[in-house]
């Protein structure tokens, strides 16, 4: 959301619960999803720092752009030298079709799915969850996963948002 637009919104708390960023709101009243790119250098950098530590990494992916919101240098977090352990979220679950009864189910899968092919597999992700941000949404249970791996491991926690 614009700066401008945020910081009026600031005032009123009824405001802020009903904003949305650009991009949801286009997806909302128009259908369509507004390309965004980012260096990957970035994410290469902050990648590297990560790495070089122990830690439960939770990377938070959109659902409504699964296959670009999906880095493939992010299997490098987590490999034979590293003791990091990785939880990927599908974020905007709210903002799904409900088509039929499995439809959760369904996209899980699929989040799977798209993160094996980038060589986030199973082998290396220990959670794989649907959230909401905005609704709270599946957070009672990935708080509940964090806490159980925490206090196993004594895991720092990273977080990579795209």
């Amino acid at each position: 959301m614009p700066v401008e637009i945020f910081k009026h919104h600031l005032s009123s708390n009824l405001q802020k619960r009903s904003s949305q960023c650009q991009r949801c709101f286009l997806f909302k009243y128009t259908n369509e999803i507004s390309q965004c790119e980012v260096n990957e250098q970035v994410y290469k950098n902050i990648l590297s720092e990560i790495k070089r530590k122990r830690g439960l990494i939770i990377l938070i992916v959109d659902l409504l752009d699964l296959p670009n919101s999906i880095s493939q240098s992010w299997s490098h977090l987590a490999d034979e030298t590293t003791s990091n352990v990785i939880f990927v979220l599908g974020n905007k679950v709210d903002l799904l079709p409900k088509d039929n009864q499995s439809y959760l189910s369904d996209v899980q899968q699929c989040l799977e799915n798209e993160c094996a092919k980038r060589g986030l597999g199973k082998h290396l992700v220990k959670y794989y969850g649907l959230i909401s941000a905005r609704t709270g949404y599946g957070i009672e249970e990935l708080i509940s996963k964090i806490f159980r791996y925490w206090s196993q491991h004594g895991l720092t926690l990273s977080f990579v948002f795209n």
